[in-house]
């Protein structure tokens, strides 16, 4: 059963319910964000790790040639993983907002619809630039770099 907006005010005892809800999902959107972050922490130490053990240091784990195109290969389809669940979050998260934007009516005071409104609901960057926007280019740079790394590679260029 699908609801875009609660239909009725609540009955006045219904508030502290409403009140307990909206503390949940506040609380639920935070641990969303710390997996994203988490998530975030994740990716970039396996990537660094992975492209510093095959650029940096490859005598120590004695690569062969051909073991270099799969390691790129792994690298990139772990940064497309991340960009994906870097979405994901994103998605999950504006989800929550919208149901603490709902919450929020039935109180005096609503301070994430406010913030949003002092924001411009994030169409303006010179108000506010979107976080999980800017993050979703991490795994994109990397990605580029890794292939940067592949061309020198495939091209025996010593920068």
């Amino acid at each position: 059963m699908q609801h875009s907006k609660m239909q009725t005010l609540p009955r006045q005892d219904n508030l502290p319910l409403l009140l307990e809800q909206y503390k949940l999902f506040v609380e639920m959107m935070d641990r969303t964000s710390q997996r994203r972050l988490a998530t975030n922490r994740f990716f970039l130490s396996i990537l660094t790790i992975l492209t510093a053990l095959q650029k940096a240091a490859p005598e120590l784990i004695s690569l062969n040639d051909s073991l270099n195109i799969p390691i790129y290969l792994l690298v990139w389809l772990l940064c497309a993983i991340w960009f994906f669940q870097l979405k994901a979050y994103q998605q999950l998260n504006g989800g929550k907002f919208k149901v603490i934007g709902e919450l929020e009516e039935y109180f005096d005071y609503a301070p994430y619809n406010r913030e949003w409104h002092f924001l411009q609901e994030g169409k303006s960057r010179k108000s506010y630039w979107m976080l999980s926007e800017l993050e979703r280019f991490l795994p994109i740079v990397f990605a580029l770099f890794i292939g940067l790394l592949l061309i020198l590679e495939v091209f025996e260029i010593n920068p």
